[in-house]
């Protein structure tokens, strides 16, 4: 009977899968980028590789979900940790947040002129809660 409830215990343990999402406010796009065998080594203490999201999410990043599937986890367990695959998705986002609070600066401005903006950039951007861009031809 202790034999089977050992069992039991280590194959709820072992079972359960590795899940990480990171969000970042943007909204989401259909576009996904997919690793499915990310390669980690030594239970996960040499990372994978970066994933290049860069050039193909030209709006940015609106969510990155790293997990260990059923099948990275077996392959593991086969590996005796030694190999660590895990799964990794990027979401690319729909687009840049729009917004209508930009400020220009003239190129013959002078250096406190350009301080001044700023400050009244900054001093906006505080009161509305939005960003606010600055433009610096």
């Amino acid at each position: 009977m202790k034999s089977k409830v050992l069992l039991l215990a280590m194959t709820v343990m072992l079972g359960a899968c590795y899940h990480v999402t990171v969000e970042t406010g943007l909204a989401p796009s259909n576009q996904v980028v997919s690793t499915l065998w990310a390669h980690g080594f030594v239970y996960g203490l040499v990372p994978p590789s970066t994933v290049d999201a860069a050039s193909k999410c030209k709006n940015g990043v609106a969510r990155v979900e790293t997990q260990q599937s059923f099948l990275n986890w077996f392959v593991m367990i086969l590996t005796y940790g030694l190999y660590t695959p895990v799964q990794i998705d990027v979401t690319c986002a729909e687009g840049a947040k729009k917004t209508s609070l930009n400020t220009v600066i003239p190129k013959d401005q002078t250096e406190g002129a350009v301080v001044d903006a700023v400050n009244r950039a900054v001093a906006l951007s505080i009161a509305t809660g939005e960003a606010v861009f600055i433009e610096m031809p």
